[in-house]
């Protein structure tokens, strides 16, 4: 029997099996990227309510008018690269052209959290005339990226002003990450990586939106 045969249960036969394994996995990866790292996900914004548990009543009979909210990124369509199996860059990830834009959702971000710590949110589509003693929230967004190397990495920030008459009751910066194992790199996922991202973020805003606000106008 040769030394080096598979039927000898030594641990060079293991690391024979092993090697051989790695590259079968590489060339079907190889075979695969063709198809999908080299193609542009094309993301559709939005921000779906999440499933965690909040106080409800936090902001209960509160009312917040949003004010505008900008996206001051030079690259607003941009989210970031797309990586092929060894890493490199090979596409992008971008805005889709049908979607909401990137300020459009944060706004949705913002109104779905205030909403679900009990809050009357009013947006300008409402259409109802903000009153002069209005508390009035505008926001900034100033970071929205999204990184996938077996994991997926993403960031977002953004700038809140929460303002009664020429009152700043709140002028911050907030900041969330997000990422968890990249399965299939669909547009789903970077989607849900950015919007752990938000969630985070929203969820720091939201202790200061309570301090602010529980004891504020009401409708």
């Amino acid at each position: 029997m040769r030394a080096d045969s598979c039927s000898d249960p030594k641990p060079s036969c293991h690391l024979s099996f092993v090697a051989m394994l790695s590259r079968f996995l590489l060339l079907t990866l190889l075979a695969y990227l063709p198809s999908c790292a080299f193609v542009d996900r094309e993301i559709q914004l939005r921000y779906p309510v999440p499933s965690s548990l909040v106080d409800t009543t936090a902001l209960e009979g509160v009312a917040v008018y949003l004010g505008e909210f900008q996206d001051l990124r030079q690259e607003p369509a941009r989210l970031g690269p797309v990586r092929n199996g060894l890493g490199m860059k090979t596409a992008d990830v971008v805005v889709a052209e049908y979607s909401m834009p990137p300020e459009d959702w944060l706004q949705a971000a913002v109104k779905v959290e205030l909403q679900r710590r009990g809050a009357h949110v009013f947006d300008p589509e409402d259409g109802v005339q903000t009153p002069a003693d209005a508390v009035v929230l505008a926001g900034q967004l100033l970071e929205v990226s999204v990184d996938m190397y077996i994991d997926y990495d993403s960031k977002v920030a953004f700038q809140l002003q929460l303002k009664q008459q020429d009152h700043v009751l709140l002028d911050r910066r907030y900041s969330g990450k997000g990422g968890e194992m990249a399965w299939t790199t669909s547009e789903n996922e970077y989607m849900e990586a950015l919007n752990q991202a938000m969630h985070q973020a929203l969820l720091s805003a939201s202790v200061d939106w309570k301090e602010q606000l529980q004891s504020g106008v009401r409708p």
